[in-house]
């Protein structure tokens, strides 16, 4: 019997034809043409290849203490939640002397991370209701790549 993965973000590749990798959970993937919107949660694998490949800018909506006393990921910008959409509304210029980092372009990837996934998928509400396109969030949070990094 096929297994099918349908949980993927999708493509534009047709429907049932098969796509020459497997998807972490080793069923076959399978993409299609949709006029559904992509998906907003992103995979620790997909994460990871992004940071590793340079395609990504990785918004840490936690509190600043937050990354103190649990860590973050390297490279990733902190811009707590609350200040999100103010911050996504600044020049270039004060939101990189605010936050010390290149403010994200409209059509860039951008992951929104917390500790267990709820405030990042509001982040990424937030970030499409101002024209974002390529929003997403990590759902396992910093708990989940953590566990996934092995770090205690």
């Amino acid at each position: 019997m096929l297994e099918v993965c349908w949980d993927c973000p999708p493509t534009f590749v047709e429907y049932f034809y098969p796509v020459q990798s497997l998807c972490p959970g080793s069923a076959l993937h399978f993409r299609g043409y949709s006029s559904e919107p992509l998906s907003t949660e992103v995979s620790y694998e997909q994460l990871k290849q992004r940071l590793n490949d340079g395609k990504v800018v990785v918004i840490d909506v936690r509190e600043p203490w937050e990354l103190r006393e649990y860590g973050f990921i390297p490279g990733s910008v902190n811009v707590p939640l609350g200040q999100v959409n103010t911050a996504f509304q600044l020049s270039p210029e004060d939101f990189r002397e605010k936050f010390g980092a290149e403010m994200p372009h409209r059509t860039d990837n951008i992951v929104f991370l917390c500790l267990a996934g709820i405030r990042s998928k509001a982040a990424v509400d937030t970030a499409a209701s101002l024209g974002y396109k390529d929003a997403q969030h990590y759902p396992d949070g910093w708990q989940g790549w953590a566990k996934c990094e092995e770090l205690k």
